[in-house]
């Protein structure tokens, strides 16, 4: 053990920064054994009597319930009961005793006569009740009455105008969600319908270049051509699974991964496919971005290169094998 004695301080906790500390005991092995060995055999004789005291305890608890239950007064019973357990030891009871001249006294007379007076002080007393005479006269020949308002306005109906005011000026324009309040026809509602006409002929105008358009989204273009995949041929199976193939790569592109994340529409156009029993087969040309003039197009090159805006990206996508024939279900469809 060593102590920081040579630096003043004598604490067996303090080692000296500078080295000079001085040895007072050292521990051999053999005894350090001995002590450990003797510290285990009286934790475990230790235990050994708790666990006993509490076995003992337990079963003398339950032996004076049985007693008590089968006596004939059952109210003495329910009391113990209530005796037993922490939850009784730990509550807290207040301590019935005052501080007097003498000391600390817990005689119920004192601690109730103590009481009795310290309240009676928080009373007003007799003085107190006499006014000043010309505060009183001030009281008399003053008329405190406030004047009159005209409350008529708050005796008139509610209307639902006054409520939709009431609930915009609560919300602040800040809350989200529905205010159940229903909705009336009114000028303002048809000019918003009018407004609304004229965006959507505006979009409309955007579309006209694009001639028998078919819009989908990119994650459900297989959902497009899934539903008659098992009454088709291996053609069209085979050009489902090119398809699959071409969506699986792009977004796994860089380049073409942004762009779907910014413009996540599909257009198809007719030229770019071929329709067989209502499905699009032999596709082409896919195009990602709004159905706008300058939207950007990516074009299938001899079915590995994609070109993005004059950039070749290679999905090195392998030819499938038409003479093999397999029978793809919709589960196994699905996982592509």
């Amino acid at each position: 053990m060593l102590n920081g004695r040579a630096d003043g301080n004598n604490d067996f906790t303090c080692v000296s920064k500078r080295g000079r500390s001085v040895v007072d005991y050292v521990f051999t092995p053999h005894e350090q054994r001995k002590l450990k060995q003797g510290f285990c055999n009286i934790r475990n004789q230790f235990d050994k009597l708790n666990r006993n005291t509490k076995r003992n305890f337990q079963l003398k608890e339950q032996d004076n319930l049985t007693k008590l239950f089968q006596s004939n007064n059952t109210r003495d019973f329910w009391k113990y009961i209530g005796n037993i357990g922490i939850a009784n030891e730990r509550r807290q009871n207040i301590p019935f005793k005052v501080k007097t001249d003498e000391g600390f006294s817990s005689d119920v007379d004192v601690v109730l006569d103590k009481w009795k007076t310290d309240y009676e002080k928080l009373f007003n007393s007799g003085d107190n009740g006499n006014f000043d005479n010309n505060h009183l006269d001030w009281v008399k020949g003053n008329n405190h009455v406030f004047p009159t308002r005209n409350c008529d306005t708050l005796n008139c109906p509610v209307t639902r105008q006054d409520v939709i005011d009431a609930v915009n000026r609560t919300k602040l324009n800040k809350a989200v969600g529905f205010d159940y309040i229903p909705a009336e026809n009114s000028s303002d509602d048809d000019d918003n319908e009018d407004t609304d006409d004229i965006s959507r002929s505006d979009r409309q105008e955007h579309f006209d270049h694009l001639s028998n358009r078919f819009l989908c989204y990119a994650h459900s273009l297989q959902l497009v051509v899934r539903d008659g995949i098992q009454q088709t041929n291996q053609h069209l199976k085979n050009v489902v699974l090119k398809a699959s193939q071409i969506i699986s790569h792009i977004r796994k592109s860089i380049n073409a991964s942004a762009t779907l994340d910014n413009n996540p529409i599909v257009i198809l156009e007719e030229e770019t496919y071929t329709v067989v029993e209502g499905q699009p087969v032999n596709i082409k040309c896919i195009t990602f971005g709004n159905p706008t003039p300058d939207a950007l197009w990516i074009k299938l090159k001899n079915r590995h290169t994609i070109i993005e805006g004059g950039q070749e990206l290679n999905l090195t996508i392998p030819d499938i094998d038409r003479e093999k024939k397999v029978d793809m279900n919709a589960k196994q469809f699905q996982s592509l």
